[in-house]
This record gives structure tokens, C-alpha cells and sequence, in this order.
């Protein structure tokens, strides 16, 4: 395995701790995913991820119902 995420061996790896969303109940944490999956994908984050996931407020029910219907 010489190289991790782009970086030689040796170099130090940056650990981003990104804040998300925080769902209200037990059962919506899969939504919360697909919801994030979907983002990340449709936007092609490949950097700024603390710029982009700075919310934890929780995601809107109208949201929550459209990725139910996908």
C-alpha cells in the first residue's frame, strides 16, 4: 500500500471532522444518508467538505418525503 487517499507514504493525512446533520428520530438515519449520498455525488465534492457540511439542524420533512419517493 504505498499510497493512502493521493499521498505517499511518510505524508501526513488530513482528518476533516465535518458537522451534519442530526435527525430527530431513531428510524430516519438512512435518509439522512441517501440525502448526503445524493449531495455529494451531484455536486462532485471532492474538497471544501467543512465549508459544504456545516449544518446540523435537521433535514426538512419535505426533503426527507422527496427521497422516500426516489
Amino acid at each position: 500500500m504505498y499510497r493512502v487517499i493521493g499521498k505517499s507514504r511518510g505524508q501526513l493525512v488530513q482528518i476533516l471532522y465535518p458537522k451534519c446533520n442530526q435527525q430527530l428520530d431513531s428510524w430516519e438515519c438512512g435518509f439522512y444518508v441517501m440525502c448526503w449520498i445524493k449531495t455529494i455525488i451531484r455536486a462532485v465534492i471532492t474538497d471544501d467538505w467543512n465549508e459544504r457540511l456545516k449544518s446540523t439542524s435537521p433535514i426538512p420533512e419535505d426533503t426527507i418525503r422527496q427521497i422516500r419517493q426516489e
